[in-house]
């Protein structure tokens, strides 16, 4: 699931560098904005999963300084999370192909 991820991750990324200064670079941005949240929030479920523990950044006192935390994760809620991401998939990624030939990208 990651490769096929990353591919899509690497052909909305072309998409969008086309042009992020003319119109149709524009409209390939907002086009791909939600499959590109998407991907991203299921990579981070898949980590997650992979690690048992999420990372949480927090800043240190009240200062500028950031700081990582491990936050213990429920595996069967990750699990439920991951797979209501991965149903969303395809949809997003049709109607994000579809905006895309709607900009001419």
């Amino acid at each position: 699931m990651r490769l096929v991820l990353s591919l899509s991750a690497a052909l909305v990324a072309s998409a969008c560098s086309f042009s992020t200064t003319t119109a149709n670079g524009s409209c390939a941005a907002r086009a791909t904005t939600e499959l590109t949240a998407l991907q991203a929030a299921i990579q981070t479920a898949e980590e997650n999963l992979a690690r048992g523990f999420s990372i949480e950044r927090q800043l240190v006192g009240g200062s500028t300084q950031v700081e990582e935390v491990q936050v213990p994760i429920n595996v069967a809620k990750e699990n439920a999370k991951l797979a209501g991401l991965q149903e969303r998939l395809g949809a997003t990624q049709a109607q994000a192909d579809s905006a895309l030939a709607a900009c001419g990208a």
